[in-house]
């Protein structure tokens, strides 16, 4: 199992976002795997409100539009 994320933008979402936000080790798996499509939460698209790319290699927090996951915290 991978660990979690470095950084994890609250807006980043994809398919099985909703059960595998409650994991951030899963979180980081589904990261490191890299066969998800990605969207932005702000703009339901995979293009954030910044006009760049969702995935979780961009959505970091030199980027405008980055706001950290609160789960993030708690670990």
């Amino acid at each position: 199992m991978s660990a979690q994320p470095a950084h994890w933008c609250r807006r980043l979402r994809w398919k099985t976002y909703s059960v595998d936000q409650e994991d951030p080790a899963r979180v980081g798996q589904v990261f490191a795997e890299g066969a998800t499509l990605f969207t932005c939460l702000a703009t339901t698209h995979p293009v954030g409100p910044d006009d760049g790319a969702v995935a979780p290699e961009c959505c970091a927090p030199d980027r405008s539009c980055y706001q950290p996951h609160p789960r993030l915290a708690c670990v």
